[in-house]
């Protein structure tokens, strides 16, 4: 059965400390390395806290020759024993993929 899956990876490494965001785009089970022709960015990023307000600005980044995204905050606001959810979107030979990413962050 064929599918589009936009893909979230999200770790934060306390020595930094930096939240770290890496995505990628699957289409019928391929990586997708190429298609990211359009002009301007390629991913946005929103990250928002449990009760939805947006914590973090919205980050844009193309990928690399791979087809991974890599973007990364450094010393991002977050508040201990919260949770937090992501909504992204990956735009590919002109259509937007979409899906939402979450994490609880512990201090």
């Amino acid at each position: 059965m064929p599918y589009n899956k936009p893909n979230l990876k999200i770790t934060y490494d306390n020595d930094g400390p930096t939240l770290k965001f890496m995505a990628w785009l699957e289409i019928d089970g391929e990586l997708q390395t190429s298609g990211y022709t359009d002009s301007g960015n390629k991913i946005t990023l929103r990250v928002y806290d449990e009760d939805g307000y947006e914590i973090i600005y919205k980050y844009m980044s193309s990928p690399n020759s791979r087809g991974f995204f890599h973007i990364e905050q450094n010393s991002p606001a977050l508040v201990s024993k919260t949770g937090y959810y992501v909504v992204f979107g990956i735009l590919h030979n002109g259509i937007l993929y979409t899906n939402v990413g979450a994490f609880y962050y512990i201090d």
